[in-house]
């Protein structure tokens, strides 16, 4: 064995006159030195930051078959095609005419993943959209990235139409249309309108391509219009009759939400011919230049407005001293002053706003981290659709300093408040949103739906963003407390008091599993009887996967929940990211302890399916509500194929 002495002997150190005690102490203080650096080193690198273990080997992983390319936009495809290289079709197993998942990061809403038709196009290294296909991604055309993926099983293709298929996307839920008879102002204006009965806006561009066409011709901006109002007659009748994607009426409903695709390819494809030569900017002097950007930009109400084009005129170095009766300025007495009229004040502004773009959408970003930890489970696509528009009005108001400020202010004092559920109200007097009562009181569900829906939406002291109050009557309910006042959703808890609520509801624990299938009990949200409130995850401070991945503070947050005996995989969409050998385990156990699926020893009879059909007769308590329940066995049947029993 090789010893501390060896070591001194090797090395030819002299240790006459070393007291071997305080040598011992000294080798003790410097081993736990160096171990408690390891320790913190690996602490800093994986377990807490951006990039820890959770979240780099856990919430995210590489896919075979998957590639990352530049988008560049195609005119000549359909709005449901993506242009492919030969060489990234080779690398994804897949031909021209097959269906591979388009999205873009961060993947915000259900638009930022599109299950589109390979086209092979030998002229593009990366990838190519239809030009107008990039609005729900929130994307552009000057360098953006996005991924592809090639799916393998049929099951799986399947779903990715019915879901992410340009036919099943069409509309824009994420705010309710000013394009109806109706408007909203408060939660009780929400409440007389009937579901069903409310359009929304298409979920694809109308930017300056398409308003200049539609502007200078009457015949296409009416052929949208029916368009559009035949897809929301559609939609809603797929909300008002509730029809699901299993339901036999949805075939009907795809053949004619496919034939609105092939109608607005259609549209989008003349309006690309009608553009071209006829939205013209002119840089023959100052005075053109302007009037050709307000007829082209403003005029058809593709870009900008009236304000930002006296702004434009000022860095110019224009004066615009005379404007007609409507307010439209008189170009023809436009002044070139041949310099430019911009101040040292707004030279600060554009500073400002563009600060505040860099720093405020990291903090709007915390807005949607803090809303998905808590009901990631729950209300997933609500909570992104409340929360992302944060982000995106610091993006918008990047222009517009003063915008920016005010935005800023609310994002830094007064977002998380609202989040909280503290009753606000806005007083004129200093400019602020304040307490009325002098200190925090939760609110009820409808004050704070009222207060929430002016916040977002109010152009003079809120983020002024469209929204949808249906995704706002969804989060309330899920977040109101029993005494009917809103749950503060930053509240605190520890890893012990998390893992109790989840493990205590033996309740919730009986109707999750009884009489459902392995696959049901992953992909059902909401049963008859089962409210979501009552999940299995904390929905104060989050789930223990969530918390690690975005609050730990290093190993020492990870023994506190190892501690707990905190499940990771804790609710339905946390599954998702259970690893398969990991889920392979797991539901076993669970089954076992439910009594709902087959045992193990079950699986030794694999020659008579009647008898096993008798012992799971016996075994498993059957639901006469869900009559048409499968059995996942893990058999096969003499045929070598895999065996499952309908009940």
């Amino acid at each position: 064995m090789y010893t501390y002495y060896d070591y001194l002997e090797k090395n030819n150190i002299n240790m006459s006159g070393v007291d071997p005690s305080a040598e011992k102490e000294r080798c003790k203080i410097n081993a736990q030195s160096v171990y408690t650096q390891i320790v913190n080193d690996i602490s800093n690198k994986k377990l807490q930051g951006k990039h820890n273990v959770i979240k780099e080997s856990i919430m995210s992983r590489r896919i075979n078959k998957s590639a990352t390319a530049i988008v560049t936009p195609d005119p000549k495809l359909r709005i449901d095609e993506v242009g492919v290289s030969p060489e990234l079709l080779k690398k994804l197993g897949k031909k021209s005419g097959d269906h591979i998942l388009f999205f873009r990061d961060p993947l915000l809403r259900n638009g930022g993943v599109a299950y589109l038709k390979a086209v092979e196009q030998s002229d593009i290294t990366g990838v190519a959209i239809n030009p107008v296909r990039f609005k729900p991604m929130n994307g552009d055309y000057d360098g953006d990235t996005a991924g592809i993926m090639a799916l393998e099983s049929e099951s799986a293709n399947k779903e990715a139409m019915n879901m992410f298929g340009t036919h099943a996307n069409l509309l824009d839920f994420g705010y309710i249309s000013k394009n109806n008879d109706f408007k909203i102002n408060n939660y009780d204006d929400y409440r007389n309108i009937k579901d069903g009965h409310i359009n929304y806006d298409l979920y694809l561009h109308e930017g300056l391509d398409i308003k200049t066409a539609c502007h200078t011709n009457t015949e296409l901006r009416n052929t949208l219009y029916d368009i559009v109002n035949d897809i929301n007659t559609i939609e809603n009748k797929v909300i008002r009759e509730k029809i699901i994607p299993n339901d036999k009426r949805m075939r009907e409903i795809n053949e004619d939400r496919m034939s609105c695709v092939r109608r607005l390819d259609d549209f989008y494809n003349n309006c690309f011919k009608q553009e071209i030569c006829t939205g013209i900017i002119s840089y023959k002097d100052v005075p053109t230049n302007i009037k050709s950007i307000y007829e082209a930009c403003v005029d058809t109400g593709a870009k900008g407005n009236d304000k930002k084009m006296t702004a434009y005129a000022k860095w110019l170095g224009a004066e615009i001293p005379e404007r007609d009766e409507t307010g439209r300025p008189v170009f023809d007495k436009i002044v070139d002053k041949g310099h430019t009229l911009a101040t040292r004040d707004m030279h600060k502004g554009v500073m400002t706003a563009t600060l505040v773009k860099s720093h405020g959408t990291g903090l709007g970003g915390g807005v949607s981290q803090r809303g998905v930890m808590t009901l990631r489970n729950a209300a997933i696509n609500e909570i992104l659709e409340l929360t992302y528009p944060v982000t995106q009005s610091l993006l918008q108001s990047k222009h517009d300093p003063d915008e920016a400020k005010l935005k800023y202010s609310l994002l830094i004092n007064d977002v998380a408040n609202f989040w909280k559920g503290h009753v606000m109200e806005y007083n004129t007097e200093t400019s602020k949103w304040e307490y009325p009562a002098g200190k925090a009181e939760q609110c009820t569900k409808k004050q704070w739906i009222n207060q929430m829906y002016d916040f977002y939406t109010n152009p003079d002291h809120g983020l002024n963003v469209d929204i949808n109050m249906r995704h706002l009557e969804t989060v309330a309910d899920l977040i109101t407390g029993d005494d009917g006042k809103i749950v503060n959703i930053y509240s605190e808890l520890s890893p012990e008091e998390a893992v109790s609520i989840t493990h205590n509801n033996e309740e919730l624990l009986g109707k999750l599993h009884e009489g459902l299938s392995r696959d049901n009990m992953v992909n059902t949200t909401r049963m008859e009887g089962y409210t979501p409130k009552i999940e299995m995850f904390n929905k104060y401070v989050g789930t223990a996967l969530d918390q690690l991945a975005y609050k730990s503070k290093g190993i020492d947050t990870f023994v506190e929940f190892a501690e707990a005996k905190a499940n990771l995989y804790t609710g339905e969409f946390n599954q998702r990211f259970m690893p398969t050998k990991v889920y392979a385990n797991v539901f076993p156990m669970e089954d076992a302890k439910a009594k709902t699926f087959v045992p193990v020893d079950v699986k030794a009879d694999t020659k008579n399916l009647n008898s096993i059909e008798e012992k799971l007769s016996k075994q498993i308590p059957v639901n006469t509500k869900y009559s048409e329940q499968v059995v996942e066995t893990g058999l096969e049947d003499n045929d070598g194929n895999d065996a499952s029993l309908s009940l």
